[in-house]
């Protein structure tokens, strides 16, 4: 909701949107494959069929865990935010307990790429990290005590930003120079 500016573009491997809350008008949703139920339009992540520069804000909503090149997939939407864009990533945490799931191939076949390494990555990119903040602190055990307790292990973690939530989300600004004539 924080996110302003004309064109929000949503980068994921499901046709769920998540840039409701957003006051953008023009919301851009993506899905990566043909499905006969939807009416969203089908794009490669990798190969956006839009202008450079023409994006104000990118939400990569796990896409980072799906895709077979997570590198092309950050030049790309760095090549369509407009200079001074925000890029936003929602990710899986390795270093959480949902992550050390991740060894018996449970819940999800994902990457789990660390928050760490997306952020040298962005760096590398010219970008400038805004804030990384930590969530989902559930246990990945379906006992109902863990799960009736659920609101107190989000507390604790938000109130500390410990970095064993099962997902983390990065915000980014997309940094550009100034040519001198």
């Amino acid at each position: 909701a924080r996110i302003f500016g004309y064109h929000f573009l949503q980068l994921g491997v499901s046709e769920h949107s998540m840039l409701e809350a957003s006051p953008i008008g023009h919301k851009l949703l993506f899905v990566p494959q043909y499905d006969a139920d939807t009416t969203l339009p089908v794009a490669n992540n990798e190969a956006l069929p839009l202008l450079s520069d023409s994006v104000d804000a990118v939400l990569i909503h796990h896409a980072l865990d799906y895709t077979p090149d997570s590198h092309r997939l950050l030049r790309e939407s760095a090549r369509v935010l407009m200079p001074g864009g925000k890029l936003v990533i929602i990710g899986f945490n390795p270093r959480s307990s949902w992550g050390m799931r991740k060894l018996f191939r449970w819940p999800w076949d994902a990457r789990y790429i660390s928050s760490s390494r997306v952020q040298d990555w962005l760096k590398l990119l010219d970008f400038s990290i805004d804030r990384v903040e930590h969530c989902a602190y559930l246990l990945p055990v379906k006992h109902t005590r863990f799960v009736n307790a659920a609101h107190r292990f989000e507390a604790f973690g938000k109130r500390f930003n410990a970095p064993l939530g099962a997902v983390y989300v990065i915000v980014a600004c997309k940094q550009v120079m100034p040519v001198t004539p």
